[in-house]
């Protein structure tokens, strides 16, 4: 009787840690040698690993939380005495400037798993070759997009806004930002 409770606490135990173990391996980008170890610690120490990732996603939110109010900061700077015919622009461009700097500074944005479904003979290589590829067309887009932010704050200048784009800058790690608002 009791063997039999404890192989049944066991299994539930493990039926637990079975979606933070199938969470762990799909939240990868691409397979390394850390994700069988960091997938059976996800499976056996369940309860630490959602700790964990409660505490990542906490983070994120904060910072997630700063940069919107850094959108909100230089809407009131820029566009509190006038109409709101541009504060759509502006909304659209921060979206998309910010969203794709993040883009450009996650390294695991990129699935490769098709490369197994396809059979590929290099499964490195062609991977190494699509990521170099998608993340040089991410690097431009992600220039335009911040060109255009430059522009649009350079025809809307505010001496509170220029502190509150530094902080952006910092907040999303783009200091070329910076240097785009000194020209």
């Amino acid at each position: 009787m009791a063997k039999m409770l404890l192989v049944e606490l066991l299994v539930i135990y493990l039926a637990c840690g079975a979606p933070v173990a199938v969470f762990r391996l799909t939240e990868q980008g691409s397979r390394s040698s850390h994700t069988m170890p960091r997938v059976a610690y996800a499976l056996f120490l369940w309860p630490l690993a959602l700790v964990a990732m409660r505490r990542a996603a906490t983070a994120q939110s904060r910072r997630i939380d700063r940069v919107e109010d850094l959108r909100a900061s230089l809407e009131q700077s820029l566009f509190s005495s006038r109409g709101s015919s541009k504060l759509f622009e502006f909304r659209e461009v921060y979206a998309r400037y910010v969203g794709l700097v993040r883009l450009s500074n996650d390294d695991t944005s990129l699935s490769t798993g098709f490369l197994d479904l396809a059979d590929h003979p290099s499964r490195s290589l062609a991977s190494a070759c699509l990521r170099r590829r998608q993340h040089r067309t991410l690097v431009r887009h992600r220039d335009a997009a911040r060109t255009e932010f430059a522009f649009l704050l350079a025809h809307h200048p505010s001496r509170d806004a220029e502190d509150i784009v530094l902080q952006l800058a910092f907040e999303i790690d783009d200091p070329v930002l910076t240097l785009e608002i000194a020209r």
